[in-house]
């Protein structure tokens, strides 16, 4: 690529050195093209997969690699270093195959690079993604077995790539060993083909937790634990709720279930209050109060509760083994005095009701409600509602809040809610009413108002009121005293619901200053005043001039101008005679057109001297009438003034006479005759059209022509003139015809000599008299001259040889000749001769009038030389910015021709200070010719290059283009691009490295490989041709922006039902994320877990994306995604399941049981049972399936017959479920 630069050829002699023009070599190619096929790619955990990898290199690439990127760490992959794990990466095969694909170690970014001769080119990063995980290892259950009894712990596997091995774990002491399962005698099974554990004949030594554990090549799972229960142990008490809450003076059931075995043989309870211990035992317990605490019936009835029974109790059961005790529990005696709670103010309009709102919480249950009102000395009275229900309402038990009808000023005050249950009084905060009201606020829209008069005009009022107004009127200033309007049917509105007053048909007599006014229960406001002013006046009438003139029988327009407010509704105009009366213009006459509202100017058709006379226009509007100044209309016209030159004509008889007759005429003149008179006989002479006697005599020439003129013609003649008002008649001339002056006639009226010829220019002459003189006249550029004969020059022009001869003719002798024949009569003259003296100065014209030539290139402008005689020299001029310059044709580097042999002109290489007019000049003996201008255009400036985009955005770790175009005359030879970063200076972009492609001449739209974040700068594209250097006018800005986020989530295998749980999200993100949302799956619909608003959620946040949820329960039970947000997208991570496990219900005891009662009495039976979740309880009588109670006690009131039998308490969770039953016995009375 070195090679590729502009080249100069020089060569020297004796004289010097020449070089040629500027030669650009351009060496074609660039680094490689890669691409990866995907952006991503999949591959399950000990697979095979191959990432495709496609290379376009010219020249052909000579190397391919790969890169590993892991974690920030790059790593440079040699396949033949490691051919058991890579494969490719070549010429001829680039892809890369990755054998038995790993997680930890080919789970990363990888890029594909190939090199050239001209450098490297890198593809843009693709993702390998290694599916497949841990052994999923569950036990779906704790497990109980008795002593000597088998047990099978049951572990399921589930696992991608499948699990090579099974190992169990024990756990004792919080120390984890590997379970040797060889001893048959004790276990069976636990291994690959049967995971789930067999226990033999179990021993307490068998009693713990237990682990079951799966491994296959991504690594070990293992389970929750599992615990195995031997029974056999001290008793399990258990009180199945940590808080019982009673209300004061109610009783209270504490439940105990005491399981096991042996059997228990002893039940008592301990109170602890305020950190003394009181034990409560059947047989020393104060029966008034307690109840239960039996073998058959362990649970503690506490009777008529009280706040002395707040405490915490514990449940213990004793067998042989020895002695269990239950949890704590806490007894909450519910009861206070009431909880009151009023707002602080409220504010009621005068007038209205109002409610102060009273709630009471009260438990036990409130027993009276009242309100008090409080005076401002602090005495409180209470509010008598009962006896006063139209001012009051509520203020009871069923309804705690005040309402008080009809507010007034006195009810104004601080008033108290006060509520009283078994334990006490509760007096609420204070609440303070306020009763408000004022009079209206009235307002005017505007402090003035203008109409004109007879218009309508509505003066705005607005009425702002608490209590509403109910009456609004306005007044009006009278004498300085605001009075009530009269009725008036020019009068609406001002009115409650429209306050605003309306005028219609405005007088004068409505101007003044008005007020508006509103009334409400508390009094009557008012705006303040606003004027109204009515306007308008009789309208203003103008006409354009004082004076208008017109010729007689045209039309005339008398301009009139009327302003009118109000506006006008009639037009008219009125002539006013010479004693001052004026009289209306008959618009009926069809010559008079205008006078109109819209139109009122006076149009005058066909005018006549009657129409003379002065004029006025007048306007009306329901003010009044205006009248304008008067003007006088002038009307111009009489008959013509006709005039003759002469009184006396000669005429030779036979020749042409003209009576020259002139006038002036207006109106114009529409008839011109000619009339004779000889004595008393007068000729009138008609049209002359037509007519071989007689010429002229019209308007246009109305000298009269006399052709041939005879003895006959001789008399006294008048011209006259005709218009439309009349003849006018010129005065006499007289016409005397006399002999014939000499007839001169030319037989050759031109004759052509060359320069120095000779010509002779024949005449003719025939004259009666004979004429006595020949002589010639020439006549060039207006000028006269009378050939003088002098026997050299001119010869002839004589009576005898009346023809002239012309020797050694020059140009000088070129014009126009007359030949002259005198006799007694006068001077007859020939027509004109005309000579020409061939011979010119140069024809000089241009090949073309226009040219364009591109820039550098040479152009020859075509000149064509025509000269008799022949031209002796060419020189051409160049005009350029009104400047004229001489070319000077001895540059040879520059010019050439421009001779009599070759007089086109050669301009070498042109450039752009040869883009002028240029005018080619011939010369010869006449004189010089000139060309017309010729222009010549040189195409070409510097390359106009531009960007498309102002900005363009991608991703780090892509390639981009930017691309530029360009358009060049001449061809550009250069393309480089600058890059600039902020407010440092631009810099060259160097060309064939492995970091950017293109930017030359065949691709000069510029490539980035492998866009980072350094790359992000303002960009600008140059192109170079030998005009110079052109840019973009818009740089463009290269904006690199980071990928959307790389999300993962895991798991634990299980979680206990109740144990909190971490599901772990780890986000990678360029740029940061901004938000990170989970979302949970159940039946494949997704919803978005509301974090904020369950305060069993943390994590989920930019910080912490890690979900926790503490304490686990049966709902969480699903699959979860983890979904993070930044600038560039959302991504999500893969589905991961949480499996909750519990225990399902255990230790099922009824107390009591058998239960034997007395027909009337109450049948109570509480049912108990563990298990995670809580069980619920189902109680059914044996042989039916119907449910009686979903409690875990049942309670059936006055036992009958009937309701002997055995009764099923059946405890369920979402683990399982359990029954136990127990015997009813009712005595009968």
């Amino acid at each position: 690529m070195s090679d590729r630069v502009n080249y100069v050829c020089f060569a020297t002699n004796s004289v010097g050195t020449g070089q040629s023009g500027s030669l650009f070599l351009n060496v074609q190619g660039n680094p490689p093209v890669v691409s990866i096929a995907s952006n991503t790619y999949q591959a399950p955990w000990g697979n095979s997969v191959t990432l495709v990898c496609t290379v376009t290199a010219n020249p052909t690439h000579t190397s391919v690699s790969w890169k590993k990127i892991q974690n920030g760490v790059v790593t440079n992959i040699v396949p033949s270093n490691n051919p058991s794990k890579y494969e490719g990466s070549t010429v001829s095969s680039p892809s890369l195959i990755i054998k038995n694909a790993d997680r930890n170690s080919d789970q990363a970014f990888y890029e594909c690079a190939a090199t050239n001769t001209i450098g490297t080119g890198t593809s843009s990063r693709t993702f390998l993604t290694v599916t497949g995980d841990i052994p999923v290892v569950q036990i779906p259950d704790n497990y109980q077995v008795e002593i000597g009894q088998s047990v099978v712990v049951v572990c399921t596997v589930t696992s991608n790539p499948a699990h090579t091995t099974v190992q169990w774990k024990r756990v004792n002491n919080n120390q984890e060993t590997n379970l040797d399962i060889s001893d048959s005698s004790q276990y069976q099974n636990g291994n690959l083909q049967n995971p789930s554990l067999t226990i033999l004949n179990a021993a307490t030594d068998d009693e713990g937790y237990y682990r079951c554990t799966a491994t296959n090549s991504v690594g070990t799972g293992t389970s929750a634990l599992s615990y195995v229960d031997v029974t056999g142990n001290i008793l399990q008490v258990t009180v199945p709720q940590n808080i019982y809450n009673v209300n004061y003076g109610q009783s209270v059931q504490l439940v105990c279930t005491v399981t096991g075995s042996p059997a228990v043989t002893d039940v008592y309870w301990v109170k602890v209050r305020n950190s003394a211990s009181t034990t409560i035992r059947a047989t020393t317990m104060d029966n008034s109060k307690y109840s239960g605490v039996s073998l058959n019936n362990p649970s503690l009835t506490i009777l008529n509760a009280n706040q002395d029974d707040i405490a915490v109790y514990k449940c213990y059961g004793r067998n042989v083994v020895g002695l269990g005790e239950s949890q704590q529990t806490q007894l909450n005696v519910i009861g206070s005095r009431p909880a009151v709670n009023v707002d602080t103010s409220v504010s009621v309009t005068l007038g209205n009701s109002v409610t102060l709102q009273c709630t009471v919480i009260a438990t036990p249950s409130a027993t009276m409600v009242r309100w008090n009102k409080v005076s401002s000395s602090g005495t409180s009275t209470p509010v008598d509602v009962t006896n006063n229900p139209t001012k009051y309402a509520g203020g009871s038990l069923s309804v705690p809040s005040l309402t008080i009808y009809n507010a007034q000023n006195t009810d104004e005050s601080t008033y108290t809610c006060q509520a009283t249950n078994a334990v006490g009084t509760t007096v609420s905060s204070q609440v303070n009413l306020d009763v408000v009201g004022t009079i209206p606020q009235v307002n005017i829209g505007q402090s003035q108002y203008s109409v004109t008069i007879g218009q309508t005009i509505t003066l705005i009022c607005t009425v702002t009121a608490n209590p509403a107004h109910t009456i609004v009127y306005w007044r009006r200033n009278v004498n300085g005293v605001f009075t009530d309007l009269q009725s008036s049917n020019r009068y609406t509105g001002s009115s409650v619901s429209n306050p605003s007053l309306t005028i219609t048909n405005t007088v004068a007599g409505d101007i003044g200053d008005y007020k508006c006014y509103a009334t409400n229960s508390v009094g009557t406001g008012e705006s303040a005043q606003t004027l109204l002013n009515v306007v308008g006046s009789a309208p203003v009438v103008n006409v354009a001039s004082n004076a208008y003139s017109v010729n007689i029988g045209n039309s005339i327009t008398l301009q009139c101008n009327v302003q009118a407010n109000p506006f006008h509704t009639s037009v008219k105009w009125q002539r006013v005679d010479v004693n001052g009366n004026a009289v209306d213009i008959d618009m009926t006459n069809s010559r008079y057109t205008g006078s109109e509202v819209n139109s009122p100017s006076l149009v005058i058709s066909q005018t006549m001297k009657s129409d003379e006379g002065r004029y006025v226009c007048l306007a009306t509007n329901a003010v009044g009438t205006g009248q304008s100044q008067q003007t006088y209309l002038t009307v111009v016209g009489s008959t013509p003034t006709v005039t003759v030159d002469q009184l006396q004509y000669s005429a030779n008889k036979g020749s042409d006479i003209t009576l020259q007759c002139s006038y002036t005429a207006n109106p114009a003149a529409t008839m011109v005759r000619w009339e004779r008179a000889n004595g008393n006989n007068v000729v009138e002479i008609g049209d002359t059209t037509n007519n071989n006697k007689y010429g002229g005599s019209t308007v246009s020439s109305p000298s009269l022509i006399i052709y041939n003129a005879e003895e006959s013609d001789e008399g006294n003649y008048k011209c006259k003139v005709t218009n439309s008002v009349g003849t006018g008649i010129s005065t006499t001339t007289n016409l005397d015809v006399v002999g014939n002056i000499p007839i001169v006639t030319v037989p050759t009226s031109a004759y052509t000599v060359n320069v120095d010829g000779s010509i002779t220019l024949a005449c003719q002459v025939t004259a009666d008299p004979t004429h006595t003189q020949v002589y010639w006249q020439k006549v060039t550029g207006g000028n006269t001259q009378t050939i003088t004969i002098n026997g050299g020059k001119y010869t002839g022009s004589s009576v005898t040889v009346p023809a002239l001869t012309i020797s050694n003719a020059q140009f000088a002798d070129a014009g126009t000749y007359y030949c002259f024949a005198r006799n007694s009569v006068g001077t007859g003259s020939s027509t004109q001769v005309v000579l020409a003296v061939s011979g010119n100065t140069p024809s000089v014209s241009l090949t073309q009038n226009a040219m364009t030539v591109n820039y550098g290139n040479n152009v020859t402008i075509g000149c064509v030389v025509s000269a008799n005689p022949s031209h002796t020299s060419v020189y051409w001029q160049k005009i350029s910015g009104g400047n004229t310059v001489t070319i000077d044709m001895s540059n040879t580097n520059k010019y050439g021709g421009g001779t009599v042999a070759s007089p086109s002109l050669h301009i070498i290489r042109a450039d752009t200070s040869d883009a002028a007019n240029y005018v080619c000049f011939a010369a010869n003996s006449v004189g010089t010719g000139q060309s017309s201008q010729g222009t010549l255009t040189v195409a070409g400036s510097v390359p106009v290059v531009t960007i498309p985009q102002n900005q363009y955005t991608i991703n780090v770790g892509t390639d981009m283009t930017i691309p530029c175009n360009i358009q060049s005359n001449p061809q550009h030879t250069q393309v480089y691009w600058t890059k600039k970063v902020g407010n440092s200076a631009a810099q060259n972009i160097p060309q064939g490295t492995s970091d950017y492609g293109g930017g030359n001449v065949n691709s000069p739209s510029l490539i980035i490989y492998n866009v980072e974040e350094a790359d992000e700068a303002q960009y600008n594209c140059f192109a170079v041709n030998i005009v110079g250097t052109g840019s973009a006018s818009s740089p463009t800005f290269l904006n690199v922006i980071g990928n959307p986020p790389v999300v993962t989530a895991s798991i634990p295998n299980s979680v206990r039902l109740g144990d909190p749980v971490t599901i772990t999200c780890v986000v990678t993100a360029n740029p940061g994320a901004t938000q990170i949302r989970w979302k949970f799956i159940t039946n494949n619909a997704e919803s978005v877990i509301d974090i904020n608003n369950n305060n069993r959620y943390t994590g989920g946040t930019v910080q912490t994306p890690s979900l926790t949820i503490s304490p686990v329960e049966e709902v969480d039970r699903g699959s979860y995604k983890c979904e993070a947000t930044n600038a560039e997208g959302t991504a999500s991570s893969s589905p991961v399941f949480l499996n909750t496990v519990g225990d399902p219900p255990t230790n099922l005891a009824i107390n009591p049981s058998p239960i034997t009662v007395e027909e009337g009495e109450v049948i109570t039976a509480t049912c108990s049972a563990t298990g995670n979740p809580n069980p619920t309880f189902e109680w059914r009588k044996l042989g039916s399936d119907n449910v009686i109670s979903n409690s875990p006690v049942l309670t059936i009131n006055n036992a009958q017959e009937s309701h002997k039998g055995t009764y099923i308490c059946k405890a369920i969770n979402t683990m399982g479920s359990g029954e136990v039953q127990t015997t009813v016995t009712v005595h009968y009375k």
